[in-house]
């Protein structure tokens, strides 16, 4: 059974933790935002508000040119009621029925106008046929006050006591004096719409608070995941880097703890492997060092000759790798390192000994790496291609997350089948090396090591003439 704090303390508990705080805070926002902002009822006018409205508009109707007057009614509106300018007779259908007869007879005395003069007509097809009396009769809420423009003139009406309650389904037309009309309704938007407008422009602020705040606390999460995931990144790169700090959920923690164990199990294996090797290296030249006194007493011939050269093959192989375990037990600290200055006085240290070999490429590109061991990298290659290809190209890109040095010779190239051959240990070409000419195939493995080390790599590319060798070195 998983005790009790360490459930709390795991990723589980933390994942559902997060959850159920965006879905309380969702539901919170939501619930506060539909009591709050709830719909405003439909708009009720009186008939006196109808007439001094209607006459308001066709008393500026009438007083504004015929060109102008679809844009006078358009700002003769308000929130509540839409005006539009007609040139001809609405439409027949559905007029002046039942109670609506009635309130257009009041509309038309109110105004001093003949009773046809004034049309009225529900806009509820379900109360198309009749709506009698009843629709103005029932209890309705306090009429809708109406903004009207500053600077507005109003007309009042006297009207008999019992006018009418009138909601906002109608639609009430006006002759003018020249025979064209003028219409009003209520806003074409109904009042609901705009709610549920208002209400997802609300919910969906909350939302996005929910979500940010979700983010924020999973981001705290993952965090040690991510922390764990570059340690890994790390530990390909260099055996020996740091340990990480066990923090964060205890599955997290547990995982970082197996980790730290199998990067110490690593590096004590590579330490015991490279001490290893020193310790053989030695033991062998200190028995060279006896069979050339050995062969020293043999006196001078032929054969004397070739195991002595065969001797002095076995030492500089020897020295090879003897050099190249120092190198990988001394674990040079990285640090902030200018890989093109670098690149430029490999280069010109061969061109001041009239080796042609040149550089191209920015004055500057900062590295975090290992000084003498990239060093040696850039050296093995620019030498391998001046020995074996009469000259050397240094071409070096700063592709911003990562750089990319070219080396490149004028010589005979290598073949395709053998491009990653060259690369392991003591692998001499015999198209281009031999005894004669040095070289125990260490260094391409070496350069390559290095480049491994520091989370890049080293690889052939195809090439016109001669051999192209690309290094690849991530920031």
């Amino acid at each position: 059974m998983v005790p009790r704090r360490a459930l709390v303390r795991g990723v589980a508990f933390r994942i559902a933790l997060v959850v159920g705080l965006a879905i309380f805070l969702a539901q919170t926002a939501a619930g506060i935002i539909v009591a709050w902002n709830r719909p405003d009822p439909p708009p009720i006018f009186t008939t006196q508000q109808l007439i001094n409205e209607a006459e308001r508009a066709r008393l500026a109707l009438e007083a504004a040119p015929i060109a102008e007057r679809h844009t006078r009614a358009a700002s003769l509106g308000t929130d509540e009621l839409h005006v539009e300018w007609l040139d001809h007779e609405p439409r027949a259908a559905a007029w002046n029925r039942g109670a609506f007869d009635m309130l257009a007879r009041q509309i038309s005395e109110g105004m001093g106008l003949p009773r046809e003069a004034v049309q009225v007509r529900t806009l509820r097809k379900s109360e198309v046929a009749d709506p009698g009396p009843s629709l103005f009769e029932r209890p309705l809420p306090a009429p809708t006050p109406l903004r009207r423009p500053a600077g507005t003139e109003r007309r009042e009406f006297t009207l008999r006591r019992d006018e009418f309650a009138v909601p906002g389904v109608f639609a009430l037309t006006v002759r003018l004096d020249d025979g064209s009309w003028v219409s009003l309704s209520p806003s074409t938007e109904p009042a609901w719409t705009r709610w549920l407008r208002s209400t997802l422009l609300w919910l969906a602020c909350a939302a996005v608070i929910s979500i940010a705040a979700a983010l924020i606390v999973a981001r705290r999460v993952t965090r040690p995941i991510e922390v764990f995931a570059a340690a890994a990144q790390r530990l390909g790169r260099d055996p020996g880097a740091y340990l990480m700090d066990e923090h964060g959920p205890s599955e997290i923690r547990t995982a970082i703890g197996a980790f730290n164990e199998m990067q110490g199990r690593i590096r004590r294996f590579v330490q015991d492997r490279t001490q290893m090797l020193a310790a053989i290296g030695h033991d062998l030249r200190t028995v060279m060092t006896r069979l050339r006194f050995r062969l020293a007493l043999l006196g001078d011939g032929e054969q004397q000759r070739r195991m002595a050269a065969d001797l002095e093959e076995m030492d500089k192989m020897l020295l090879a790798v003897l050099s190249f375990v120092k190198d990988e037990a001394a674990r040079e600290p990285r640090q902030a390192l200018d890989l093109a200055a670098m690149a430029t006085t490999v280069t010109d240290d061969l061109a001041d000994m009239d080796i042609d070999a040149t550089y191209e490429g920015p004055d500057h590109a900062i590295f975090t790496g290992q000084p003498l061991g990239l060093k040696r990298l850039l050296t093995n290659l620019v030498d391998n291609a001046v020995k074996y290809g009469e000259r050397a190209r240094v071409l070096l890109s700063d592709q911003g997350a990562q750089i990319v040095v070219t080396v490149e010779d004028d010589g005979p190239g290598i073949p395709v089948d053998q491009r990653e051959r060259v690369f392991a240990a003591f692998t001499r070409l015999e198209s281009s090396r031999s005894r004669e000419t040095g070289g125990m195939g260490l260094g391409l493995a070496v350069s390559r090591s290095i480049a491994r080390a520091h989370g890049g790599d080293v690889h052939i590319a195809d090439s016109a003439r001669g051999a192209r060798f690309v290094v690849t070195l991530p920031r």
